[in-house]
């Protein structure tokens, strides 16, 4: 099938796709917090890591591909931190005042206190988008700082994917003619490298530890987004095709068990991401867009629900935690995200210097 043909704001299902790989996450999560390590997630059996990564690389794959089209759209890179600045921001912002207000309840300490400390590093770092800070003052267990929302460590990596295109935008390298070679082909070289036993030996004996972390990190996430990004400028090429899909799929559990090929499990990811998004037809193109919410209230969510009603079984703790999530997700959608996109999209000037590309943004 010729992928091009489906190229119209209305033909996908990204929404859908969106609002399942935001939902995916919860059940990871779930597996982590009741048997101590989210590695028992059977898809780790057979492709050697959790559903949440699966979740989050098919998020950034989708996210390079669709805000990657934005910019081309938009043309200013002004316009387009805008955009991107919106589309963050304001979920994350109600998302922390709530949670916040929430373990001031729970913490019962003075609130001079309990604004001290962890809960100021929790404001500041994620309302700043530089760094996800999980914990608030006061909210323990056993004598231990409780995670109160560990999905945010992903939200200052998509910034700084942001912050790359941006750049590119600002130099004018955005261009589908300048941004492979002198962005996408650099990326494809600096993952393919930094696989292979002599890199990671140095780094290894050379740089410090949250040096190399964040690399990994980097090395993951950028290359997700990079590919997404890749996946548009090819997209008048690409071919789409489930029996394609499933053959990487197999490729990929034999690869984990026998002969581990650096990034198929990125190329696997992306281009079943995009079949999911483009050959099950066409229901959810105008549905609103809970996948945000979903994902930066789940995991709060998730812990409250476990303290009030205990339970051994993931399967259970999982579907308890979608149904307080959905709730939470369609109120962000509607009052906050979705108001403040409009407002966004009212003030948005013209600027064809880059359009190129058709809109595709559910939620974007």
């Amino acid at each position: 099938m010729n992928a091009t043909t489906r190229l119209v704001p209305t033909a996908n299902n990204l929404t859908l796709v969106r609002l399942v790989l935001a939902s995916a996450v919860i059940w990871s999560h779930c597996v982590w917090l009741v048997t101590g390590s989210d590695m028992n997630d059977p898809t780790v059996m057979l492709f050697g890591q959790p559903t949440s990564d699966f979740a989050v690389d098919g998020f950034f794959f989708l996210s390079g591909f669709l805000v990657y089209n934005s910019l081309l759209r938009r043309g200013s890179p002004w316009d387009f931190a805008r955009a991107r600045l919106a589309r963050l921001w304001p979920g994350l912002a109600v998302s922390v005042l709530v949670v916040t207000v929430a373990g001031y309840f729970i913490a019962g300490l003075p609130l001079d206190q309990y604004l001290r400390g962890d809960t100021t590093r929790f404001i500041v770092g994620n309302l700043s988008l530089t760094k996800g800070q999980y914990t608030l003052t006061g909210v323990a267990a056993a004598g231990k700082a409780v995670t109160i929302n560990g999905s945010l460590w992903t939200i200052p990596w998509e910034v700084r994917c942001y912050v790359i295109l941006f750049l590119a935008a600002l130099l004018s390298l955005a261009r589908p003619m300048r941004i492979v070679p002198l962005l996408l082909l650099p990326s494809l070289i600096f993952a393919l490298l930094f696989h292979l036993p002599p890199i990671q030996h140095w780094a290894g004996q050379h740089l410090s530890p949250g040096i190399v972390y964040n690399l990994t990190i980097f090395d993951r996430l950028w290359t997700m987004f990079a590919l997404g990004t890749a996946a548009l400028v090819v997209w008048p090429y690409l071919r789409l095709s489930w029996s394609v899909a499933i053959a990487g799929v197999v490729v990929l559990a034999l690869s984990v068990q026998y002969f581990p090929i650096p990034h198929l499990v990125s190329l696997v990811t992306g281009y079943c991401v995009l079949c999911a998004g483009f050959l099950t037809g066409t229901g959810s193109a105008r549905w609103p867009d809970y996948s945000y919410g979903m994902y930066i209230y789940a995991f709060p969510a998730m812990m409250a629900v476990h303290a009030l009603f205990p339970t051994h079984s993931a399967v259970l703790l999982a579907l308890l935690t979608a149904c307080a999530t959905l709730p939470l997700a369609m109120l962000s959608w509607h009052f906050v995200e979705h108001p403040v996109l409009e407002l966004v999209r009212n003030r948005r000037r013209p600027a064809p210097g880059l359009q190129v590309a058709p809109a595709i943004e559910p939620g974007q």
